[in-house]
């Protein structure tokens, strides 16, 4: 999967999940990073975080199934 065409899943997305998937893994900050910047804390970055990722996986798999697809070792 292209960091464009996920970046297209990613916006998929309401804005504050948006955001959280974006710091940590766009901009690669650490969960840390990510905490002080949005003000919240460390284990809240990582609920939201997995919450988020959730929600993404779902989203490709209805909306990109051929990324879906080879991610999980299949061709499409």
């Amino acid at each position: 999967m292209e960091a464009n065409d996920l970046w297209k899943a990613v916006q998929n997305l309401n804005l504050s999940d948006q955001q959280i998937i974006y710091l940590r893994y766009f901009l690669d900050l650490s969960v840390v990073e990510t905490a002080e910047v949005l003000q919240i804390a460390e284990g809240t970055v990582k609920s939201r975080l997995s919450r988020a990722l959730e929600k993404l996986r779902v989203i490709i798999k209805q909306e990109f199934p051929v990324f879906a697809d080879k991610r999980e070792g299949r061709d499409a």
